[in-house]
């Protein structure tokens, strides 16, 4: 136990900036999608029509988008570590692939459940200003991304952790780069099959757009999914984390 704690110790010694960062932004951008409800609250009158229903459901959805980047987002930590020349030096200390594996999944999951924890917080002030409830649309929106960018940040790490020293770390760091942005492509040819091939940024479509998105993502039962979507995503970080080690003890 005691292992544990100082290898997860050591993950916020060394990330804490950046996370703080990424902490202090998510921040600004809730706060400043609560600022039309602060000045506004006064003559919004919920479910009035269906486009204020779907102006309701913008706020959480980018916010939970944010959140759910923001979580998944690598931290620098294996960067650092590699540049350090730690990566290397880490071979003749006694914390295990899987210790290690399970220091930084922990860290990663604490994070993104207190980014979540302000995802919840947003949904409800927005209750507390509308009476209209966007819990579970929220929630889901940041645990599909979070899910997302988690797997993705696993996919980055594994193909990172190949390199042997900073010169290395550079190459391996565009690989992982060009890994991701191809899934991320794949999965936008994939949606624009799904949706309409003509590209209208209209206001009158983009409220239908978040209409359609709602009418799915406000579901319970789409949060019991989400839920395991993201429950998967840590065991697959966890996993390919601990692959990426396991090549240092072979």
């Amino acid at each position: 136990m005691k292992m544990l704690r100082s290898l997860i110790y050591r993950e916020y010694k060394l990330s804490r900036g950046h996370q703080l960062l990424m902490l202090i932004l998510f921040l600004l951008v809730a706060g400043c999608m609560l600022i039309p409800f602060i000045l506004g609250s006064d003559d919004f009158e919920p479910a009035d029509l269906e486009e204020e229903i779907a102006y309701l459901y913008i706020f959480p959805l980018l916010v939970g988008i944010v959140g759910g980047v923001f979580a998944g987002n690598n931290n620098g930590v294996h960067k650092a570590d590699i540049n350090s020349g730690w990566k290397r030096y880490s071979v003749t200390l006694p914390p295990t692939s899987s210790q290690i594996a399970f220091a930084e999944t922990i860290y990663k999951m604490g994070f993104a459940l207190l980014l979540g924890a302000v995802t919840f917080a947003f949904s409800g002030i927005i209750y507390g200003y509308t009476g209209f409830s966007t819990y579970v649309f929220g929630m889901n929106i940041f645990l599909l991304c979070a899910g997302f960018f988690i797997i993705s940040d696993a996919v980055y790490s594994y193909i990172l952790l190949l390199a042997k020293d900073e010169k290395d770390a550079k190459k391996y760091r565009m690989i992982g780069f060009f890994a991701v942005a191809g899934v991320l492509k794949v999965l936008s040819m994939f949606a624009e099959k799904k949706g309409n091939s003509a590209t209208d940024y209209s206001e009158q479509s983009i409220f239908k757009g978040i209409a359609k998105i709602a009418e799915t993502a406000a579901s319970e039962k789409v949060l019991v999914v989400s839920a395991v979507l993201f429950a998967v995503s840590i065991v697959v970080y966890f996993i390919m984390i601990r692959k990426s080690y396991e090549r240092r003890e072979a």
